[in-house]
């Protein structure tokens, strides 16, 4: 059983994001059919929350939102953040 209070519609879409970031990967995962249905209210958000993420680090949140940006995101939501981050937003050095 997942603690904490159940989501529902009425939650503002920054409060579902900070949920979805704050969770655990189990409640992560209870969040993803709200985040398909209110792509429109988060999308906005997106780009702030992720420069406030370790892009060095191994968390799959940030990768999922990237590819909600990417797959339901306006062209122009798509065109900034490529902008902003012209070689990617995750920090992964070579090895070579």
């Amino acid at each position: 059983m997942l603690s904490g209070p159940p989501v529902s519609g009425t939650v503002g879409a920054a409060e579902l994001l900070e949920r979805f970031l704050a969770g655990s990967p189990r409640q992560r995962r209870s969040l993803l059919p709200q985040f398909e249905t209110r792509a429109a209210e988060i999308l906005p958000l997106i780009a702030e929350r992720l420069e406030r993420l370790d892009s060095a680090g191994d968390d799959w949140a940030a990768g999922f939102l990237i590819q909600l940006l990417h797959a339901c995101g306006e062209e122009g939501q798509r065109v900034a953040f490529l902008a902003r981050h012209p070689t990617g937003w995750l920090d992964a050095p070579s090895a070579a």
